[in-house]
């Protein structure tokens, strides 16, 4: 057990908890939190990038957490705008051993999309807001494309083992 500990801690170089730093963390079980940290990821060929700003990720979680309630540990954006045409194009790869933990790929990413354009959630639209507008795979484009805006988008990296998420921030213009 001391070693299997070990080695999941030494996924990511031991000692502290890796990016968001902030964020709830347990060592013997690095994915567990499914908030991103076991994967990395690419949309449209650029790297996601970790909500550095603790106070800056809290007021943004509790903005879009009026949009809906599936939207939960948003830790990661896109800081640039990403072109529609190329919002889709994911790659995804293990971070440090997350192979080990989480396994090899199983099947290709699954992506949710909300719009932020939405609103808040209200009695008579709660339901409609709070499902994704949009559910794919990666290498699958959607039939529409998304309109300019902002948009958080959940990609789940489904290993033959365990599965991890990230909710990511970002725009398309």
């Amino acid at each position: 057990m001391l070693v299997a500990a070990l080695a999941l801690s030494g996924c990511f170089g031991g000692g502290g908890a890796p990016p968001p730093s902030y964020a709830r963390y347990n060592e013997y079980l690095p994915c567990a939190n499914r908030i991103g940290r076991c994967f990395e990821l690419q949309i449209a060929g650029a790297e996601v990038e970790v909500i550095e700003d603790e106070a800056r990720q809290k007021a943004l979680a509790a903005d879009i957490a009026r949009i809906s309630y599936q939207i939960t540990d948003v830790y990661w954006e896109l800081p640039k705008p990403v072109p529609a045409a190329h919002a889709f194009e994911v790659a995804l790869a293990p971070a440090g051993d997350g192979e080990d933990v989480l396994g090899a790929e199983r099947e290709p990413a699954q992506i949710s999309v909300w719009s932020l354009a939405a609103g808040e959630r209200s009695e008579s639209a709660a339901i409609a807001q709070e499902k994704a507008m949009l559910t794919t795979v990666a290498g699958v484009p959607p039939a529409t494309a998304l309109s300019p805006g902002r948009y958080v988008f959940e990609v789940r990296y489904i290993g033959s083992r365990d599965w991890d998420r990230k909710f990511v921030l970002l725009t398309i213009r």
